[in-house]
């Protein structure tokens, strides 16, 4: 079995964007949305424990990291 399925990676992506407070119609700046590194960053913070299982670390500018 995979990490996707072991850990039930989708669930816990899905329930962060479930998160994301919902919008006003007409709003100016559109619908919000997360990018994937926001995402990462999001997922790293909830699921700590995940992130040390798969050996990943989260990529970021002057961290030699390209993992999101």
């Amino acid at each position: 079995m995979s990490h996707w399925q072991n850990l039930s990676i989708e669930n816990k992506v899905a329930g962060i964007l479930s998160s994301v407070p919902p919008y006003e119609e007409g709003h100016h700046m559109g619908r919000p949305f997360l990018t994937a590194y926001q995402l990462a960053i999001e997922y790293n913070r909830r699921h700590s424990e995940d992130v040390a299982i798969l050996g990943l670390t989260v990529g970021g500018a002057g961290t030699g990291s390209y993992n999101s």
